[in-house]
């Protein structure tokens, strides 16, 4: 039906999200477990896809599925590592259906909400050919300004959208 209107699927976002088939990357087992789950349903359905030609590239999007950096404050090592872990055992999952991950940069999802702890966590997972990055440019320029991380800011605190002016011409 998708090739009938001349369409083709790329990427896929996997439903981590508490209240869809997953739940927190960073909390107890059972959580990681149904995050772990989601994963392995996003690979199915990109497999479908695969399968049937009409999708020939493209990622599987994932993020933290903590929303919020509240919890993640608590205990950032250990929490970062638990993600990290999480995302690394997604990676399996991933290379295993032949599928490549994209952690979604966006500030709002713990352990990924600044360039800083992003950072951390991709290279706690360590599997470059399996996981990737990927980012919006509003999401980039919240990470500029830490916005959710003040101390990972890399803009100044004096920064003023009218300094760009240069940029534009």
């Amino acid at each position: 039906l998708i090739q009938g209107y001349g369409f083709a699927v790329g990427s896929l976002v996997a439903p981590v999200w508490p209240g869809t088939v997953g739940d927190s990357a960073m909390r107890d087992d059972k959580a990681r477990k149904k995050f772990l789950d989601a994963v392995k349903v996003a690979c199915r359905i990109a497999g479908v896809f695969n399968k049937h030609g009409v999708r020939k590239y493209g990622v599987i999007r994932i993020d933290s599925a903590e929303f919020g950096v509240a919890e993640w404050r608590k205990d950032p090592r250990a929490n970062t590592k638990r993600i990290a872990e999480t995302f690394r055992e997604a990676a399996k999952i991933a290379a295993d259906h032949g599928e490549r991950l994209a952690a979604e940069g966006e500030i709002c999802w713990a352990g990924m909400h600044s360039w800083k702890a992003m950072l951390a966590v991709l290279e706690g997972v360590n599997r470059p050919q399996t996981l990737g990055f990927q980012a919006d440019m509003a999401h980039t320029l919240h990470y500029l300004l830490g916005t959710n991380a003040p101390e990972d800011r890399i803009l100044p605190e004096s920064f003023s959208w009218s300094d760009t002016a240069t940029f534009t011409q």
